[in-house]
């Protein structure tokens, strides 16, 4: 927590107009002073050897593997801000974005090792890592290949399409397991309808990168889910920070006895 509100105080993320003052080269030693704080902290966690730990210290351990790549991601989130639209951005910032992306990744693929009953017991800080997760990956994956088409993009679109319609899948089991009264506007549903709208809008840039002929063949027409805004040509930030918060602020009590039944 404490790394984490370095990086906040060091980039400002409440407005961002610091981060436009920054170089990129200034940005690139201010990450990787901050990663190595977070390396070294990693490297002060006990080494688990199998046997030596109970069950819960093993989760215990597990949620602190995911926070790591947390707080990865977040260091890196800086070289998705001051980006205007057709902007093609350095390969300092470009290398900024793919640890974002890989971070991130990590912590996706961690939280998908996971069965649907360990997860029940997830607390809302877990949920929030989650969504901002999947946040910082597509949108780091859009950049990426909108920049630099034909670097890792085949492999790098084919797993985050799988992931997210996994997590889709997910957020809709256990929507049905906690079994809201009917006409009940509840978490997980509307979880389950944010990352299906993510998942096309992410389909979606995939197709117009592609050659103008294959695009057109490759690209079905398709609905969004209900109350979904298009999202089509805009690269700010603001648009996924939006999808973050809306609908989030209740979480806490949405989430607070949502298992214990």
């Amino acid at each position: 927590m404490h790394i984490a509100e370095q990086v906040s105080n060091t980039f400002d993320q409440g407005s961002r107009e610091r981060v436009c003052e920054l170089s990129d080269d200034k940005i690139q030693i201010l990450v990787k002073s901050l990663t190595k704080q977070l390396e070294d902290w990693k490297a002060s966690l006990p080494a688990g050897d199998g046997g030596a730990y109970s069950e819960v210290s093993e989760m215990s351990m597990a949620r602190l593997n995911r926070s790591y790549y947390s707080g990865r991601a977040y260091i890196h989130e800086v070289g998705l801000y001051g980006l205007l639209q057709g902007q093609i951005p350095s390969l300092t910032k470009i290398s900024i974005i793919y640890e974002c992306f890989t971070a991130a990744m990590k912590f996706l693929s961690d939280a998908l090792e996971l069965s649907l009953e360990e997860m029940t017991g997830w607390t809302n800080l877990d949920w929030r890592s989650l969504n901002f997760a999947v946040m910082l990956c597509t949108k780091s994956s859009i950049i990426l290949d909108s920049s630099y088409p034909g670097n890792g993009r085949s492999e790098r679109a084919e797993w985050l399409d799988k992931c997210l319609g996994t997590l889709c899948l997910r957020a809709k089991e256990l929507h049905l397991m906690v079994g809201a009264p009917v006409g009940q506007d509840q978490y997980f549903r509307r979880l389950s309808t944010d990352w299906a709208n993510l998942k096309l809008y992410y389909q979606n840039c995939m197709q117009r990168n592609l050659p103008q002929a294959s695009a057109t063949a490759a690209n079905p027409a398709s609905t969004m889910q209900p109350g979904f805004q298009s999202l089509d040509g805009q690269l700010d930030m603001d648009v996924f920070n939006d999808m973050f918060w809306t609908s989030y602020g209740d979480t806490e009590g949405m989430l607070s006895n949502i298992f214990q039944m």
